[in-house]
């Protein structure tokens, strides 16, 4: 439970609140039902004035007024899709829950970026949203807490008697019900998707930091959840350097190739989008591992009490750095760039895809590109020389081989079936580019193509944008904030 004081300091706690506390007094604890609705207020009234603030601005942004005024309207109903419609409240332990707005369960890497737009409200001044801080501090809880119960997972469910997923996880004594004789190790009690993506982890430490680094906190990190889950990463990344002869890992679907053990880099079985990798090493989940860790470390120092984890980890990134320039470079034909994937042997991936991390956001994510190949990296990666790199008369940009189906229930309508840009793809294409310009057309090409709705999608058909998958997409609409208060909202006030 938590102090129904916070509660109190909320501007907009309304007057029932009030009663009840003067009914019952200091002792009179809240929900987190009832924070959660609280946060909502907070980040209506954040909305509200971001939303003049754009409508003040946006006059600069050399769009059309009818677009100027939509990109405000996106945003609104964009900053607070997760609030309204992703926020849950885990029963068992009373802590948050995010689920992707569109589908019932929680993925790690998801709900990080969907909680981004809340962490920058804090900046700062983390004491004006008193409600939302408890908010994000319980959705860091409940992630730490599902990396303790499964270390491979990247998604869960919301209840015990809902997981694990039969399917993918080996017949245990938590599950005797589950069917997968190939599988193993045994799955934790709310294991969902089990097709160990090496970001997952990444993006719960790198949350873990963006909020110390948004409002000075460091006491997240000092529970023993925290520690706890810090340990097994730890270790699994040691383990999956030497993914052959020490994981224990094992999964129903083939990998995609036999990868080289020992080579300095940290093996994956799946790519951020969920598909199997086709290289076992994932160039840009090893490139953030290395800034990861050392944002980390700035958070640890912080903290205090982290010597051990940090002489480890600090070894772990010196290993990967080495191990990215060393298998993590290739020639395209015409010049060096950062290959997408490899094997150790020699076997390397050439292509980019939107979903993060990917190649294309280096510069977003903080990489120290000292080997000068991102300009060449980003040449390639938006042309017809990534498979990913698809056009059309609405837009150009970057997707993804994957798609997601039958998820337009709110909207229904034609999906997009193949050649689907990303909105994701052009969010970020916009974000890491130094042009005005580019990111001006960028931004026109994402408000033309939501097909009449104020909310972002997964991906479209660039010829015809009616032809879309997901109505709800909480990590796009996130990301779209983020690029509204990163990039445009200062750039009108210059």
């Amino acid at each position: 439970s938590y102090s129904f004081c916070t509660l109190l300091h909320s501007s907009r706690a309304n007057m029932i609140r009030l009663f009840t506390f003067m009914l019952c007094g200091a002792a009179c604890t809240a929900s987190m039902a009832e924070v959660q609705q609280a946060c909502v207020m907070e980040m209506k009234g954040q909305s509200s004035m971001l939303v003049d603030k754009i409508n003040a601005v946006s006059g600069s942004w050399g769009l059309t007024q009818a677009e100027a005024k939509q990109a405000a309207v996106v945003f609104n109903a964009s900053f607070l899709f997760t609030a309204t419609k992703a926020f849950e409240v885990f029963a068992e332990d009373d802590s948050t829950y995010v689920t992707t707005g569109d589908i019932g369960w929680m993925w790690l890497r998801d709900s990080c970026y969907e909680l981004l737009p809340y962490l920058s409200a804090l900046e700062g001044n983390p004491q004006q949203f008193p409600n939302t801080g408890l908010v994000i501090e319980s959705a860091m809880h409940r992630m730490v807490s599902f990396i303790n119960t499964d270390i491979y997972g990247s998604a869960f469910v919301d209840s015990a008697s809902v997981g694990p997923t039969k399917h993918e996880c080996p017949p245990s004594k938590n599950c005797p019900s589950c069917t997968c004789t190939q599988c193993a190790p045994t799955c934790g009690d709310y294991t969902f998707q089990r097709d160990f993506e090496l970001d997952s982890v990444l993006h719960v430490l790198l949350f873990h930091y963006q909020y110390y680094s948004a409002t000075n906190r460091t006491s997240h990190v000092q529970k023993p959840a925290f520690k706890t889950a810090l340990g097994s990463i730890i270790s699994l990344l040691q383990i999956e350097m030497y993914h052959n002869s020490k994981s224990p890992y094992v999964f129903d679907k083939p990998e995609g190739c036999k990868v080289k053990d020992g080579i300095g880099l940290v093996w994956s079985f799946a790519r951020p989008s969920d598909d199997p990798t086709s290289g076992g090493y994932s160039i840009p989940d090893n490139i953030m591992l290395v800034v990861v860790i050392k944002k980390l470390v700035t958070l640890l120092q912080a903290s205090g009490g982290f010597q051990s984890e940090i002489a480890q980890i600090e070894t772990i990134a010196a290993t990967v750095e080495a191990a990215i320039e060393k298998y993590g470079v290739m020639s395209n034909g015409e010049q060096k760039i950062y290959a997408y994937e490899a094997d150790g042997y020699g076997k390397q991936t050439a292509l980019d895809d939107a979903n993060l991390p990917n190649l294309l956001w280096l510069p977003y994510l903080g990489y120290a590109d000292h080997l000068q190949l991102y300009n060449n990296t980003r040449a390639f990666v938006l042309s017809n020389k990534d498979e990913n790199y698809f056009k059309g008369s609405f837009a150009t940009g970057l997707g993804s081989q994957h798609h997601s189906f039958g998820l337009r229930s709110h909207n229904p309508g034609p999906q997009c079936t193949g050649n689907c840009i990303w909105h994701l793809g052009l969010i970020m294409e916009g974000l890491t580019s130094p042009s005005r310009d580019v990111k001006r057309v960028k931004l026109h090409q994402i408000l033309t193509t939501l097909a009449g709705q104020e909310l972002l999608h997964e991906g479209f058909a660039p010829g015809d944008p009616t032809k879309y998958n997901r109505d709800w997409f909480g990590w796009a609409d996130a990301m779209y904030c983020m690029m509204i208060i990163k990039d445009w909202i200062p750039y009108g006030h210059q």
